[in-house]
């Protein structure tokens, strides 16, 4: 009769019960079918408030990486309960249907109170986490999880992000090789907030072929700057990363961004953030000849005076044209020794040869008769990455002076018989170096000359002797000769600047042989010319002695010439029409005194008397100037006057020149008795006429030539 029973539900129990009743008798038959007429529930039994059946203090932290951190404290009034982790997408209540808006991520134990949420990749959102225990509750077998969300979820979502950012681009490195360093450059992202950036380098082929690759794909990959974080008011980034000297390599730089959560996109892209650089610290290296314009130039040697080319021959292009000095080893700008073919304090750059930017010249001349000394090039070479280099040259020597030939045997006396041996022995010597030195013989014949050809001299030098000296000997047979007489040997000696020196020898050869009887005959028959050795002279300008002499000779006889001409017009004039007054009188007196003396007295009878001779004694008494000798005088500075000291005269008739030559002899016949004719060196006294004789006639002395007895 009764029908109904309280049960008192334990301390702590929460769930749904179920409640049936079933029928025994009184002898203990059960009947222990339960179906739904005899049960009841569910029913929800809360033996467990006040106390809440959830955790506390839920809270979710995003660590990164793709993974947030969900934490808890375990409910209270519960053993060995198990935890569930809940995500949504908004916040959960009561009237949530768990199916459809919540995902459960996590099942976690008692005690441990956090759980590790991982967070698919390429995802950013907003999420909810919310967390329930289960447990049985008193109950034996049934477990109770209570859904309603009241203390056990975060406020508010939390911002979990495993998107990569987007790629960033990375500028054209530029490398400054005068610093060795790469400078990188690139724009801040504006899309992210508290990125990082990360430098990566490869010294090798990463991509292969490929144009893309990734940072994940290639272990060469190293880290030049790692996870730099630029400030926000940078816009424009700018990094160095430094070389060590002397490289010159291809290197791969790559550029990798990560936002605040270490989310990075490793793929590479060529020319977008990864580059191929030329990592280029070492300078530009050249090489430099020298040589006559026109010809192909020398790395080392020796030059002669002339024009020359230099070249340099970059092995890179170069940034500027090369700057140059030239100058001899033994230069100084303050004592003012040695030479410079560059101007002081200028800068010289050579010029670039048909627009290369490698290949350069620079023309310079050396100077004949230059003091020997060695030539340095000095050039400053800046390449296209920057890099500086100078480049000193010292494999030149200036040799502007010839060989000097020393020709010992054969000498210009030297004199060789049918048989005998021709010695060639000398020295040459040069400042610098020789490069050859040769030899050959002339035999001269009659009218021509028959050279032989040109061969090296026998060299006889010791060991210890300088390469700048050269002793030659040797013999030639005097047969090689086939005339008799002078012949002559050359010899030509170039140095290593191309110098060259031609010596020139005579000497005789003659054919002799000795007889049975010890007496030797020649065919010479003579004793051999002898020629001095000589040496081929410059040939002579105006300015040479020879001309100067041969000029002057010239004008002398021209001048004479003109003389010979004023004289000849002067001689051919008439002297009658140009007597003087003087000259009449002698004429008058010497006609009076051939007359006196062909007529035996001058007319008055008195003629050979005592008073005649004592009047002739009175006139030898006092000095008078004898008029031939006037006239030698006379004739004496005429050039134009004969031999017997007669004036000339016009052409005679074969009668007039015998009446003539009668006079001649009685003239000549007076000389012997005339007193100043002997002497000639006399200054010529002071004319004087004669007393005139009686009848007033002049008188002549007379001379008597006497015949021998």
């Amino acid at each position: 009769g009764i029908q109904s029973y309280n049960y008192q539900v334990e301390r702590g129990t929460l769930g749904y019960a179920y409640y049936a009743v079933t029928v025994a008798d009184a002898r203990g038959n059960h009947n222990s079918l339960i179906d739904s007429s005899v049960r009841d529930g569910p029913i929800m039994e809360n033996a467990f408030d006040p106390w809440i059946a959830e955790p506390t203090n839920v809270q979710a932290v995003y660590l990164g990486g793709g993974t947030t951190n969900v934490t808890w404290i375990d409910q209270i009034g519960a053993e060995g309960e198990s935890y569930h982790v809940w995500h949504a997408w908004t916040k959960l209540s009561a009237a949530t249907n768990l199916s459809l808006e919540a995902t459960l991520v996590a099942i976690i134990p008692d005690g441990v109170q956090y759980a590790l949420i991982p967070i698919p990749i390429d995802k950013d959102r907003l999420s909810y986490y919310c967390v329930t225990s289960v447990t049985r509750y008193n109950h034996l077998g049934a477990t109770y999880e209570d859904t309603r969300f009241q203390q056990n979820c975060i406020l508010l979502p939390v911002n979990e992000d495993t998107l990569a950012p987007a790629p960033v681009t990375l500028a054209q490195p530029m490398l400054q090789g005068g610093q060795r360093v790469v400078l990188l450059s690139w724009i801040n992202s504006l899309a992210e907030e508290e990125e990082t950036y990360t430098v990566w380098r490869h010294l090798g082929t990463p991509f292969d072929d490929n144009e893309t690759g990734n940072i994940s794909d290639d272990d060469g990959w190293e880290v030049m700057i790692d996870h730099y974080e630029p400030s926000p008011a940078e816009t424009t980034i700018l990094r160095e990363v430094y070389l060590v000297a002397e490289l010159d390599r291809y290197t791969w730089y790559a550029l990798i961004v990560a936002d605040e959560w270490s989310n990075s996109r490793d793929s590479l892209s060529n020319r977008s953030n990864a580059w191929l650089v030329h990592e280029d610290t070492t300078g530009a290296n050249a090489e430099v000849t020298l040589g006559p314009e026109g010809e192909d130039g020398v790395t080392s040697g020796a030059l002669k005076g002339g024009d020359y080319r230099l070249k340099i021959l970059s092995n890179e292009p170069l940034q500027e044209f090369p700057q140059i000095s030239v100058y001899t080893s033994n230069y100084d700008s303050a004592t003012g020794a040695g030479s410079t073919f560059t101007p002081e304090q200028e800068i010289t750059r050579a010029t670039p040869f048909l627009s290369s930017d490698t290949h350069f010249i620079w023309d310079f001349p050396i100077p004949n008769g230059m003091q020997t000394s060695d030539l340095v090039v000095e050039a400053e070479l800046i390449d296209d990455a920057g890099n500086s280099r100078t480049l000193v040259w010292e494999n030149w020597s200036i040799d502007a002076a010839s060989p000097t030939i020393e020709l010992f045997a054969p000498s210009y006396d030297s004199k060789y018989l049918y048989g005998d041996d021709i010695r060639i022995h000398g020295v040459v010597t040069d400042d610098v170096g020789l490069i050859e030195v040769k030899f050959r013989l002339i035999d001269v014949r009659e009218f021509f000359e028959n050279p032989s050809q040109w061969e090296l001299v026998n060299d006889v030098s010791p060991l210890d002797t300088p390469d700048n000296t050269l002793i030659f000997d040797m013999k030639e047979p005097s047969a090689t000769f086939v005339e008799p007489g002078n012949h002559k040997i050359e010899i030509l000696a170039t140095d290593t600047a191309g110098n060259e020196k031609l010596f020139v020898a005579s000497f005789y050869v003659d054919h002799c042989y000795e007889n049975l009887s010890g007496m030797t005959f020649c065919e010479s028959g003579s004793t051999p010319f002898q020629e001095e050795t000589v040496e081929p002279a410059a040939p002579p300008d105006l300015t040479s002695p020879p001309y100067i002499i041969i000029i002057a000779v010239g004008a002398f006889n021209v001048l004479l010439l003109l003389f010979a001409v004023l004289m000849g017009v002067l001689a051919a004039q008439d002297p009658t029409k140009k007597k003087k007054k003087g000259d009449d009188d002698e004429y008058d007196e010497e006609d009076d005194w051939m007359l006196e003396f062909m007529g035996g007295g001058g007319g008055d009878g008195d003629s050979g008397s005592a008073a005649d001779v004592r009047a002739d004694l009175d006139m030898d008494s006092t000095p008078t100037r004898d008029l031939s000798t006037s006239k030698a005088l006379v004739d004496d500075d005429d050039p134009f006057s004969t031999d017997d000291g007669e004036t000339k005269k016009r052409r005679k008739s074969k009668k007039e020149k015998k009446v003539e030559k009668e006079d001649d002899e009685d003239s000549d016949d007076g000389d012997d008795d005339d007193w100043g004719d002997d002497d000639d060196d006399e200054p010529k006294k002071e004319k004087k006429r004669r007393r005139p004789a009686k009848g007033g006639k002049s008188k002549k002395r007379k001379t008597i030539k006497r015949k021998k007895k």
